[in-house]
């Protein structure tokens, strides 16, 4: 009676086992499936920036799209006045003077490591009216 005890106790912590290395293989699948999604290219989509005047508040966001949100975006040749606001995609400000200002943007995202994409615009800044 006591080895007949012993053979079905054995049996079902071999089934316990069994099904939990199942269990186990299934959720390992499971989060490689989630995990092994390759994020699109980072990539600037905005096409232009808008017209600037001298002295009005102005506002820009920067589209883009890819990578791994959110983005931070940084940019040079910006007119007197005009900045991003910190970690965002949003330029703002007075600009000071009128002209043609050639602009690089660049925005980063959040990946690690970081994914970086630049673009060339020219923000036109008209007199004050």
């Amino acid at each position: 009676m006591a080895l007949k005890k012993l053979e079905t106790n054995y049996g079902r912590t071999i089934g316990i086992a069994l099904l939990t290395m199942i269990l186990f293989g299934v959720a390992l699948l499971a989060s490689a499936q989630q995990t092994s999604k390759p994020a699109l290219p980072l990539r600037i989509t905005s096409k232009a920036l808008p017209k600037a005047t001298v002295g009005v508040e102005y506002y820009a966001v920067i589209s883009a799209t890819g990578g791994e949100p959110p983005y931070d975006c940084t940019g040079k040749g910006l007119p007197a006045n005009i900045a991003f606001h910190p970690n965002s995609d949003t330029l703002g400000g007075k600009p000071t003077t009128p002209g043609t200002y050639p602009v690089v943007i660049t925005v980063e995202d959040s990946a690690d490591p970081q994914h970086t994409a630049t673009a060339n615009f020219m923000l036109t800044v008209a007199p004050a009216r």
